[in-house]
């Protein structure tokens, strides 16, 4: 049984970046049923408003490390051509791959990960003025997730400038960003999101009691939650 003390609200929401900045959500991943790694990547504006989008499949034989190190080299070299063209030299590149964001930072060593690739991020992150890399819950990440579904999908290469022909699903990811996340602890995952729908995306035990979450997009009253 979990006791109330240890039940708290986060609030995992797509941030926006600074005016003068661009900010870029990657994903990757592996598709066993193909047996290919898929990458994705998505560029937006303070504003929100879509720069550039991808979803790429990868050779086969591959792993979901060397998908996810592949999309964030395949976002900071795109960026880098948008820094040449267009002389955006600063840049925020967040993703849901916590160790390979770590071992970029060099927090950790994961030699899971193609260190050629990690290498090579870090040295392209070096020529901007401005190059942060950080970690995300995939709450907050639907974006990039969904077009890497995309690259599943369709198994080729796909590419959009601007928000012209956006694949209709991304548009809910992309207009509701804001989740209410249910926390066990400081140190739990993620037991409950809830969505405009009011859905629950993770299983979870209700009992009596009481606790209040309010947000933006829906509003619901909780039992004292206890987990399977």
């Amino acid at each position: 049984m979990v006791s109330e003390m240890d039940i708290g609200i986060k609030i995992v929401e797509w941030i926006p970046p600074r005016m003068d900045q661009i900010k870029i959500n990657f994903d990757g991943g592996y598709s066993p049923e193909f047996d290919r790694a898929v990458r994705s990547g998505i560029f937006r504006r303070s504003d929100g408003s879509v720069l550039f989008a991808f979803a790429e499949i990868m050779p086969p034989h591959t792993t979901s490390y060397y998908g996810e190190v592949m999309a964030l080299r395949r976002c900071i070299e795109i960026a880098l051509v948008m820094k040449l063209m267009r002389g955006c030299d600063k840049i925020w590149i967040e993703g849901d791959a916590k160790f390979l964001v770590e071992t970029v930072n060099g927090v950790r060593f994961d030699d899971r990960y193609d260190m050629g690739g990690v290498t090579i991020i870090q040295a392209v992150g070096a020529l901007f003025e401005s190059c942060d890399i950080t970690f995300v819950h995939r709450e907050a990440n639907e974006a990039a997730d969904e077009l890497c579904h995309v690259a599943r999908r369709e198994l080729k290469n796909c590419y959009w400038y601007g928000e012209a022909n956006l694949p209709r699903k991304l548009w809910r990811s992309l207009s509701g960003s804001r989740k209410d996340v249910l926390m066990l602890g400081a140190t739990r995952h993620v037991l409950l999101a809830f969505d405009g729908r009011l859905q629950p995306q993770y299983p979870c035990l209700l009992d009596h009691g009481s606790l209040s979450l309010q947000s933006k997009f829906c509003r619901a009253s909780f039992s004292r939650v206890c987990c399977r």
